[in-house]
């Protein structure tokens, strides 16, 4: 068996980069850092399986992008802008499935906004409206979600 002053600081420094893309490899959460998300609940009252859309988070974000998000494909959909209470479950493999729940609101802008220039038309995006979401108090649940 080696003895400590046989190990160089440069073997170190190879085994420790060795190390490192061992456990890159098998870091919960996928590869990729993302996390993804589901609408479970919209004012309290649960959302059909399938049915919640998947909302992806990058490294940096929060849940409450992915909040802003649903919410605004919610009032798209329902063509409907009044405030709703979202709750969102974590998807993302190896993570507890927590909840999140936030209070969302639509706020009509006085003067619309550009966006960047669509593909199919040369025109710019134009948006009317502007979703504001806050994290509400009520505790978050952890665990599966069965």
């Amino acid at each position: 068996m080696p003895s400590y002053n046989d190990y160089s600081e440069e073997e170190f420094t190879s085994d420790l980069d060795q190390l490192k893309s061992l456990v890159q490899q098998y870091q919960s959460g996928g590869k990729s850092g993302n996390r993804f998300f589901t609408v479970s609940h919209i004012n309290g009252k649960l959302v059909g399986t399938g049915k919640g859309g998947r909302y992806t988070v990058k490294p940096g974000q929060s849940p409450g992008d992915a909040a802003r998000r649903a919410f605004t494909q919610i009032c798209r959909k329902q063509k409907n802008n009044s405030n709703k209470t979202i709750t969102l479950r974590e998807t993302t493999q190896g993570s507890s499935k927590k909840e999140y729940s936030y209070n969302c609101k639509r706020v009509k802008l006085s003067k619309p906004r550009t966006g960047p220039i669509d593909k199919k038309t040369g025109k710019p995006v134009m948006f009317y409206y502007e979703s504001h979401c806050s994290k509400t108090s009520s505790p978050s649940k952890g665990g599966f979600y069965i």
